[in-house]
C-alpha cells in the first residue's frame, strides 16, 4: 500500500495510512507531527525532489506487541532521483520502522522512522546530499 501510494505520489493516499496523531522521523531527521503536516511536505516533495522516484519494499519483518499494535521494519529502495544536473542518481536504500495498532479491520501508522542504509551510500554523501 505504501509503495503503491508512493509511486502514485499521491501524498493524501500516503498521508491517510497514518493514524491523525503520527509522528513520522524522515532519513534527513525532521519530525513531523500529525498526519496534516505529514501530507503537507510529501505534497510538497513529490512535486519536487521525488517527483520521479519509485519505491520498493524488498524485505519486511513484523513483530507483534499485542494482537492490535506491531513493529514492521522494512528495507526499501528508491530510483528516479535526479542530481542537479539531471541525470539519475544510483538507487537509494533505506530502512523504516512503523509501530502499527489495529483500529477495527485496518493497521495505522502511529509512529515511523526512517534511516539511510550506510552501505547504500558508497562511502560518500546520500542521495538527498546528507
Amino acid at each position: 500500500m505504501w509503495d503503491d501510494a508512493w509511486n502514485r505520489h499521491d501524498a493524501k493516499a500516503l498521508a491517510a495510512l497514518l493514524s491523525d496523531d503520527v509522528d513520522f522521523v524522515n532519513v534527513t531527521g525532521v519530525w513531523f507531527k500529525g498526519r496534516p503536516e505529514f501530507e503537507k511536505r510529501m505534497a510538497q516533495t513529490h512535486h519536487g525532489i521525488f517527483k520521479d522516484s519509485k519505491r520498493t519494499t524488498l524485505e519486511a519483518s513484523v513483530k507483534f506487541l499485542t494482537p492490535q499494535i506491531a513493529v514492521v521494519h522494512a528495507r526499501w529502495e528508491m530510483s528516479g532521483l535526479r542530481k542537479s544536473d539531471g541525470t539519475l542518481r544510483t538507487p537509494w536504500q533505506g530502512i523504516i520502522t512503523r509501530v502499527v495498532k489495529k483500529f477495527g479491520d485496518d493497521w495505522v501508522i502511529v509512529a515511523a522512522h526512517n534511516v539511510d542504509v550506510a552501505e547504500s551510500r558508497g562511502g560518500a554523501l546520500s542521495p538527498l546530499g546528507l
